[in-house]
């Protein structure tokens, strides 16, 4: 777990002067997206996360969601605020400092209780680095549900909070650097927190389970890479000087999908997070950014993979 350096450490003072510093939410957003693009894999030991996005919300005027989903496991801090979250399962509502973690494809809405409400959501990818924790990964949705969608923090990852709203206020030359080590040991924090039986006292993987990984993480930065490209597993396999099956079995084993479904997959969930992100901007520019020559095409597989149209998600606002 990455040290935070002293400079990060909670103010008090700066903290008060939060509630008065107006922190436009462009700036904000801006600043957090490009963060994330910073932080590294966190390993716990068997699994691993990978915080693929972060959008931040900041509401004056009451608001509200209809029913809707997310492709994606979605963490959202709430740090200034009331925010109703209701489930099919369970009607909750999150305070600063609280903490909603949705699964994929689970229907959800919400409304805003007391305002101004400032939240942080980011999108977040599971990774089974040892076989044996694929498991956990797989019973992620159920162990979620049974947490009643609530996870608690220990107060000194709590304090954090505060500090990636200093660093915003700061903005200094480090602020970019600084930012991506107090998100990675919120969330490593949340993980030991909220699943310590599925966290080592001491990570031991296997050299080939550790090979198999890093061989992952370089696929990965390849595909990451060439977003925007149709690159297909073959071509990622020639790079990596392995054959294309060894390719699909480490996928297998780590997403538990071969690599060019993963790639369709982690395409459309982008084009999913663009759109969500950025309700005002066509269809067609999400589509060309991420490879797909034919509009029309993309709006056919987007809506054959989510059961709803690009459009439609466009139309209904979503934290």
């Amino acid at each position: 777990m990455y040290c935070i350096p002293s400079t990060c450490v909670y103010n008090p003072v700066m903290a008060s002067k939060i509630k008065s510093a107006a922190i436009p939410d462009e700036v904000k957003r801006t600043a957090m997206r490009n963060a994330v693009k910073n932080i590294p894999f966190i390993n716990c030991g068997g699994f691993s996360i990978t915080i693929v996005n972060a959008n931040c919300n900041t509401y004056q005027k009451p608001a509200s969601s209809g029913w809707h989903t997310h492709p994606f496991y979605e963490f959202s801090l709430v740090r200034r605020g009331v925010v109703g979250y209701r489930t099919k399962q369970k009607d909750n509502r999150r305070g600063p400092g609280e903490v909603h973690f949705m699964y994929p494809d689970c229907q959800h809405c919400w409304d805003i209780v007391k305002t101004p409400v400032a939240i942080d959501n980011f999108e977040i990818e599971f990774h089974a680095i040892d076989p044996a924790y694929a498991a956990f990964v797989r019973n992620m949705p159920d162990l979620v549900r049974r947490k009643g969608f609530t996870l608690t923090l220990p107060n000194d990852i709590q304090r954090l909070y505060s500090s990636i709203d200093d660093e915003l206020i700061r903005n200094d030359a480090l602020t970019s650097h600084r930012i991506p080590l107090i998100i990675y040991d919120i969330f490593h924090g949340m993980i030991r927190q909220n699943f310590p039986e599925w966290i080592r006292a001491e990570a031991h993987v296997s050299g080939n389970s550790d090979r198999a990984f890093r061989l992952f993480l370089v696929a990965k930065s390849i595909i990451d890479e060439n977003i925007q490209n149709d690159i297909a597993p073959g071509e990622i396999a020639r790079r990596l000087s392995i054959t294309q099956r060894y390719l699909n079995e480490l996928f297998g084993k780590i997403v538990q999908q071969p690599c060019g479904r993963y790639i369709k997959e982690h395409k459309l969930n982008r084009a999913y997070s663009m759109i969500v992100s950025d309700p005002t901007g066509k269809i067609r520019e999400v589509a060309y950014a991420l490879g797909y020559t034919d509009p029309l095409y993309f709006t056919r597989v987007f809506t054959e993979h989510f059961g709803i149209s690009p459009t439609a998600v466009r139309e209904h606002p979503q934290v």
